[in-house]
């Protein structure tokens, strides 16, 4: 770890513990599949984080980036897990969103912040 990592990462998670907006990060853990109801189950673990909310304007829409996905910037000191597309972003309003893209902002060794992009899930 290196000199600066502890208080970037203390300074990230004060501003967005106090500015920030309640959101869930969630992770779908499946269980084996039950050959007797032909299901596969999928558990919800969520990871609740204050963090900054805004909206893609057209200057960041690059790759699977568009405008108007959800922006969200948190601390990466409140999640454990490394967050990835495979997870979603559960709004305050209980609105599920698919991450497109999770970008990582290091300060020398660990991550401070974390920034993903977001859109309605897909239909099916």
């Amino acid at each position: 770890m290196g000199l600066l990592d502890a208080p970037l990462r203390s300074a990230a998670q004060t501003a967005l513990r106090t500015f920030g907006t309640m959101v869930r990060l969630r992770r779908l853990v499946t269980a084996p599949f039950d050959a007797t109801t032909d299901t596969v189950l999928a558990t919800p673990i969520d990871r609740s984080v204050k963090a900054l909310v805004t909206q893609a304007r057209a200057h960041e829409a690059r790759g699977p980036i568009q405008m108007g996905d959800y922006r969200v910037l948190f601390a990466a000191a409140d999640v454990s897990e490394t967050v990835d597309e495979s997870w979603l972003l559960v709004l305050s309003d209980g609105q599920e969103l698919e991450i497109v893209e999770v970008l990582s902002y290091i300060a020398t060794d660990q991550a401070a912040l974390v920034e993903l992009y977001a859109r309605g899930k897909r239909a099916g």
